[in-house]
């Protein structure tokens, strides 16, 4: 195998901007502050948000959600999804997670640096 591997601490926390209200989301640290607020969230929630952010401004259907947060042996349905989703809009109430309607869930923000930006 040949070329270099980076390793997860070797990360950058991925800033997102949105109406005067930062969003910065560190994977490696597992951190989410808003407006320089640290706000704590579950392995879950945080999971979620990751989720999210890795197609800003394009919906995430249902099934890929679950998939990308709970496994693809998810017999859930979305009912875990909407209650994490609710969650999250409690805790980030100035962070845009819009419905899509029988469809998905969208995150309506500006990124600086998208979490798909990483090299890993």
């Amino acid at each position: 195998m040949t070329g270099e591997i980076s390793t997860r601490s070797q990360l950058a926390p991925c800033e997102f901007r949105w109406v005067g209200t930062a969003l910065e989301l560190d994977p490696v640290a597992r951190r989410v502050t808003v407006g320089g607020t640290e706000i704590g969230l579950t392995s879950v929630e945080f999971a979620l948000l990751l989720r999210l952010t890795e197609d800003v401004g394009k919906c995430c259907i249902y099934h890929d959600l679950l998939a990308g947060v709970w496994g693809t042996d998810c017999v859930g349905g979305t009912s875990y999804l909407h209650d994490y989703v609710r969650r999250l809009r409690r805790k980030l109430p100035g962070v845009p997670i819009t419905s899509v309607r029988g469809v998905g869930y969208r995150l309506d923000i500006q990124p600086a640096i998208t979490a798909t930006d990483y090299q890993i």
